[in-house]
């Protein structure tokens, strides 16, 4: 890079680097966004190298093997054969990087957010950024992040924001489970403390994205927009899984009234019942909303009473497992019980957060003899590990008419839903999967 004397120079550079594809592109990360996004960054043209501190998924991803929804491996082999795609464990590798991309956990801990792993890459970054660079922060976290805690961070390198360092803010939009939906036709937010830095952050993202841009006025309103989308979702969620409770008292059948509602071509949304919400983004950026409410001395009731209803929901199912059994006079303690799908949701091997988990770890605490298979979670060892105390069950080796019961608890396309209806004894469906299926309807329960 030339010398930049002013900040005008720096951004032009930046920019003639960018649109050249001569920028370095760091990407600190390597889940599911950081995978996405690098593999779409050497599909665009540019010299990338993906950062994880995990040295166990850095050697799977140089095999060329992730567990990663959507993400074959082929995209991966065809990423390496370019010899433009790098992974590491070593954060270094990024001294020379043009722009540095962070797609960091931001977890919580105890309800409070965890920025840690972001404080953590930031110091380190500090003490080897040079000038001229810039830093798209994309981890969900509360309004103020990017301006009270990236960007100090990032200053005590010496840079300033602006002047030698620039910054900006994109939170992350995905969804594992569409495959159409994907990083380059999303629309994005973007934002920046600066003109400067919008106006390359900008550049940037045109370079890989096919879909709009949507330039906020601050970060903070990225930010918080962020957290709404996901808290959208959540309270929706909450108020469909009310709705269920009281249909099941009054006897009537929730996907009927959903299905009598979704008749309106006005104000409406559809939203589905379950076991709850799960994934990392939809409880979790709802919790975040709700602590920073709390920061600044407003209520957030709403979000709390959606909290309690998902949260319940796995108690709920429970107690409707227990009142299907005692209609065969099986008490639940000496049940066989087989659930079907563990992830938060359909055709994804995620179980962060997922209701099918609190659910299983329910009736196993009623001391029931319980399996349970999810054909996607086969690769996610740390997923069966650290959440899940069974063995993930074989379809192949599966026998239905074994089980008192039979419970779909995620919908995942790969089950045969007429074999299982047929071969069981009885089926409670959490999804409405067997909704097609005229055979046998009298062994099926809905939630």
């Amino acid at each position: 890079m030339t010398a930049l004397h002013s900040p005008a120079d720096l951004g032009a550079e930046l920019v003639r680097q960018i649109q050249s594809r001569g920028a370095n592109v760091g990407v600190v990360g390597g889940g599911y966004v950081g995978l996405s996004l690098s593999l779409q960054l050497v599909r665009a043209g540019f010299e990338t190298f993906l950062v994880d501190k995990c040295r166990e998924r850095v050697r799977s991803l140089l095999r060329s093997e992730t567990s990663a929804d959507g993400i074959p491996s082929t995209e991966l082999d065809e990423a390496q054969s370019t010899g433009r795609f790098h992974v590491t464990d070593q954060l270094s590798v990024l001294r020379s990087a043009s722009v540095i991309v962070l797609a960091l956990p931001t977890p919580l801990r105890d309800g409070i957010p965890d920025l840690s792993a972001v404080e953590q890459v930031c110091t380190e970054l500090a003490s080897f950024l040079k000038r001229g660079c810039v830093v798209c922060f994309e981890s969900t976290s509360y309004p103020g992040t990017t301006r009270s805690v990236v960007l100090p961070l990032l200053e005590s390198s010496g840079l300033k924001e602006e002047n030698d360092l620039l910054l900006t803010n994109s939170p992350y939009r995905i969804d594992h489970a569409k495959p159409a939906i994907h990083v380059s036709n999303t629309p994005r937010l973007l934002a920046a403390l600066g003109p400067i830095s919008l106006d390359v952050g900008r550049v940037f993202y045109e370079t890989f994205l096919d879909a709009p841009i949507h330039c906020t006025p601050s970060v903070e309103i990225a930010e918080m927009a962020k957290l709404y989308e996901n808290t959208f979702r959540f309270v929706n969620i909450g108020l469909v899984n009310e709705l269920t409770i009281l249909c099941d008292k009054v006897g009537a059948n929730v996907w009927e009234v959903l299905q009598a509602a979704h008749t309106k071509p006005f104000g409406w949304m559809p939203f589905f019942p379950g076991p709850g919400a799960g994934g990392h983004c939809i409880p979790i950026a709802p919790t975040y909303l709700s602590w920073f409410a709390g920061q600044v001395g407003v209520k957030a009731p709403i979000v709390a009473a959606a909290q309690e209803v998902n949260l319940g929901m796995s108690a709920f199912i429970v107690q409707k497992v227990t009142e299907i059994l005692r209609l065969v006079d099986t008490p639940l303690k000496k049940a066989k019980i087989l659930m079907l799908g563990i992830a938060y949701k359909k055709n994804v091997g995620d179980v962060r957060e997922s209701g099918a988990v609190r659910m299983l770890k329910l009736l196993q605490m009623q001391g029931c003899f319980l399996d349970y298979c999810d054909p996607l979670l086969v690769h996610n060892l740390e997923a069966q590990l650290a959440l899940l105390p069974n063995s993930n069950r074989s379809l192949t080796e599966l026998d239905y008419k074994q089980y008192d019961l039979v419970v779909i608890a995620t919908d995942h396309d790969c089950f045969d839903y007429p074999a299982i209806v047929r071969n069981s004894q009885r089926v409670l469906d959490l999804r409405n999967a067997t909704k097609n299926i005229l055979e046998s309807r009298e062994k099926i329960h809905l939630l």
